[in-house]
């Protein structure tokens, strides 16, 4: 049985502040939970690959060992799936 992936179950890898910025406005934007915490979107702050995903605290960027069990994922691919999590509210 193939998982669906969702915006929950994924993660991307981090490659910049620029991007981490960037997918922080996405989540702000469309009302996603985000880790209100001053270090929660700080690229500089992970010493080990950091991957922008969704755990009990939010969405953030955190140490790519809590990706373990989910799915990585291109930025792009997490738009599309972002698209599909908006459309399926709306339906």
């Amino acid at each position: 049985m193939k998982i669906k992936l969702t915006i929950y179950n994924t993660c991307v890898h981090v490659t910049s502040q620029e991007q981490a910025d960037r997918l922080r406005q996405v989540c702000i934007d469309n009302g996603l939970p985000i880790w209100n915490d001053k270090i929660a979107f700080r690229f500089d702050n992970i010493n080990v690959k950091p991957v922008f995903e969704c755990n009990n605290e939010g969405f953030a960027i955190y140490n790519s060992h809590s990706c373990i069990v989910k799915h990585i994922i291109t930025e792009t691919e997490w738009m599309e799936l972002l698209k599909q999590h908006n459309d399926e509210k709306t339906t």
